[in-house]
């Protein structure tokens, strides 16, 4: 759960580094899976991931007036599993 005290300006950071970490799974996900379709999926999530990355970026420069506002150095884990999710090894399995 997400710490109610943080500001905007924390949370866009830490809304940005969640973009990049998906968009670099997505990207490994595409690297390990065989099918080409769910290749070009992950693929496409991950390039979705970079849009949405670029305007929560944009968003930050804008609330700090800073060309280039620094990011949280370590972004919230969210590799914990909710119950019902499949782990990697499952998803790639099925793919």
């Amino acid at each position: 759960m997400l710490d109610k005290s943080l500001t905007l300006i924390e949370v866009l950071g830490l809304a940005v580094t969640q973009e990049i970490a998906a968009h670099k799974r997505y990207k490994m996900f595409a690297q390990r899976v065989k099918n080409p379709l769910v290749k070009e999926k992950f693929l496409s999530l991950s390039r979705e991931e970079l849009a949405h990355q670029d305007i929560l970026y944009s968003m930050l420069k804008k609330y700090t007036d800073e060309d280039k506002p620094p990011l949280p150095k370590t972004p919230p884990r969210t590799d914990e599993l909710s119950d019902g999710e499949k782990s990697l090894t499952e998803i790639i399995e099925l793919a």
